[in-house]
């Protein structure tokens, strides 16, 4: 009995990380004095030992023992646990083990402490760890989590205070229990700017790198305190990083980023997301609504160079609404992400394009004139959205060079939906349908824009080319179609009324410079329902 209860333990030993029966390079035993741990795996083995003649210095039990060890794996009958297993045992219980011992962790338990990191703190946790309350950085703190998961159940956040770091190198977030978790917060201070000095920054910083994942979350970052409005203007760069499964992953609003020389002057809000992916595929938790992706509303700059937005529409607790980019009187810019590559322009084959795929809305920038912002979204694909940018009452967007396969099956989808848009740059865009589309395909549907051109822009196969509706007439100009290819359109250009008004500018061209626009296969080139006749050039050639 007494061995067989040894046994127990050194096999357990074993389920816990711990290696056979150690020896000193000397032949010794490990013993009390000298805390040995895991180095003497290269010393000889017990057959090597005995096989040479001398004795056993590491006995096992029913032996008499020449020193006492504390190798809890030597079968000695006076046992117990080095620093040095602990520290492997405790590996072992958090890395390998943990889903199997910390499901009682499933929500946040206010008995518990939270886990603050005061000022002065600089740690690295490279193991996995699980929270089980509130992770609270303070004001001149720094955690760098390094190629390891971390835990958080359910109700529990990740606090980083004004002058507090997060740094998050290859690492994982996620939840507990099949439960999600609340997100970070990224406290910010709406009276500072965003600009780094001594080291650090006076709002709350986050970074994201090589793969880091933060995942499962009611909002993945909240650059703010929610419902404290003075904390807005936290920080966030994000490179090579992944946002999966979250009802909200960013988070931004309410702050103006002005220059540190002249406080009259606004600058870019100081975040970016580079090369990261935005995802909700058929693992969402789905116990909080999927509404958009990124949340952003009076705030100016933020960039997504070479980022990948989709949805799974048809996974349950997804909005029949959403969207990738939501943008409330906020000025963005979507482009392509130059990877691998010093050379100015970047070569093509360097290109990371952004992409957009699955939502009601890719993109929706919305103004209600209370702020003068600007959008730009540049080398981006559109694919299986109801519409690829919807653009309402904003002051200025520039929609140059991107990819739109229209159509995702509904009676009506369209590629650009610009509504009041006081002016705008559409150009080099290339249009087509889904090859499975079973819905009727528009291009670009402009309503009331002013004066203003569409120009050398790519139609073909769609219900509809270009659309406009409603009164896009001055008494001088208005809107204008200029040196755009369309092919297989059933119409390529149509105008039609808003209620009782409806025109395009009433020339289309002059005779010294052509509209330029060729058609091929159209049943309409041109159909006209709106208020007045409307003259359009050509060359004859």
């Amino acid at each position: 009995l007494v061995g067989d209860a040894w046994a127990l333990v050194h096999e357990t030993g074993h389920n816990l990380g711990l290696h056979q029966t150690m020896h000193l390079p000397d032949g010794t035993c490990c013993t009390i004095s000298n805390n040995c741990d895991d180095g003497c795996m290269d010393t000889p083995t017990l057959n090597e030992i005995i096989a040479s003649g001398q004795p056993d210095p590491c006995p096992h039990w029913g032996q008499n023992i020449p020193t006492k060890s504390n190798n809890i794996m030597d079968y000695s009958g006076e046992q117990s646990v080095t620093p040095e297993q602990l520290g492997r045992i405790h590996y072992t219980l958090m890395h390998d083990m943990i889903s199997y011992i910390y499901d009682d962790y499933c929500s946040l338990n206010l008995n518990e402490p939270e886990y603050m990191l005061g000022a002065g703190q600089v740690l690295t946790w490279q193991n996995d760890r699980i929270l089980n309350n509130n992770l609270v950085i303070e004001n001149g703190a720094r955690l760098t989590l390094k190629d390891c998961t971390l835990y958080v159940p359910s109700g529990a956040s990740i606090i980083v205070k004004p002058g507090g770091s997060l740094f998050l190198d290859g690492a994982t977030i996620t939840n507990r229990c099949g439960l999600m978790w609340q997100g970070i917060e990224v406290w910010g201070n709406s009276g500072t700017h965003q600009y780094e000095a001594n080291g650090s920054y006076g709002q709350g910083y986050l970074e994201m790198r090589n793969g880091a994942t933060i995942e499962n979350a009611i909002c993945a970052v909240e650059l703010w305190r929610p419902e404290h409005y003075n904390t807005t203007g936290g920080i966030i760069h994000a490179t090579d990083a992944t946002f999966r499964n979250n009802a909200k992953s960013v988070h931004a609003l309410w702050y103006t980023n002005y220059s540190y020389i002249n406080d009259e002057q606004e600058m870019p809000y100081n975040s970016f997301f580079h090369n990261c992916s935005f995802s909700i595929d058929a693992n969402y938790l789905g116990t909080t609504t999927f509404f958009k992706h990124v949340d952003m509303k009076h705030v100016k700059g933020i960039s997504f160079l070479g980022c990948d937005f989709s949805v799974n529409r048809n996974v349950p607790g997804v909005s029949l609404w959403c969207m990738g980019i939501g943008a409330y009187e906020a000025g963005f810019t979507v482009n392509s992400y130059c990877e691998n590559s010093n050379v100015l322009p970047c070569p093509d084959e360097y290109l990371i394009p952004s992409s957009f795929y699955g939502f009601h809305r890719g993109i929706h920038a919305s103004n209600d004139g209370s702020a003068a912002r600007m959008f730009t979204v540049r080398n981006s694909l559109f694919d299986n959205n109801t519409c690829g940018i919807y653009a309402l009452n904003t002051d200025y967007a520039t929609i140059v060079d991107n990819d739109f396969t229209v159509g995702c099956g509904s009676d009506c989808d369209f590629g650009i939906y610009a509504d009041g848009l006081s002016a705008f740059c559409i150009e080099e865009n290339t249009f087509h349908p889904r090859a499975t589309n079973t819905g009727s395909p528009y291009g670009i549907v402009i309503v009331n824009p002013g004066t203003n051109d569409i120009y050398r822009n790519s139609f073909a196969n769609l219900r509809c080319g270009n659309v406009a509706v409603g009164d896009n007439k001055t008494s001088t100009s208005g809107l204008t179609y200029t040196c755009n290819t369309n092919s297989g359109n059933a119409i390529d250009f149509c105008v039609l009324k808003d209620g009782s008004i409806g025109d395009i500018a009433s020339s289309q061209g002059s005779a010294t410079l052509p509209a330029g626009n060729t058609f091929d296969g159209s049943l309409y080139h041109l159909y006209n329902d709106g208020n007045h006749l409307i003259s359009y050039y050509y060359d004859v050639n």
